[in-house]
């Protein structure tokens, strides 16, 4: 499961992934971590949330926000963040990404 959230955060993913970064990470770069307990292939390997926070936990390149059960990248998060105005100017249109 840490491995699997590595990669969604990860800079080869986050390249690619303008579903995430247009449609559920916020104007601060935080994704709920409900959110990501939805995503397919976290949920074919745990439903168990207790197990999806403790991978979160491990993963040194991320924070976490407890009061808004939120996750984010420790730095650079700025980076990653596509607005739709943002994706107008790169001609880039927010279609689903594989979860």
């Amino acid at each position: 499961v840490q491995t699997q959230i590595d990669y969604y955060f990860g800079r080869e993913n986050l390249i690619k992934d303008v579903f995430l970064r247009s449609r559920i990470m916020n104007e601060e770069g935080w994704v709920q971590i409900h959110v990501l307990a939805g995503f397919r292939r976290i949920q074919n390997m745990t439903t168990d949330m207790s197990i999806i926070n403790e991978a979160i936990a491990g993963c040194s390149k991320l924070e976490i926000d407890a009061g808004s059960a939120s996750v984010r990248l420790k730095d650079d998060w700025q980076e990653w963040i596509l607005t739709p105005g943002k994706m107008e100017e790169q001609g880039q249109a927010a279609s689903p990404a594989r979860s």
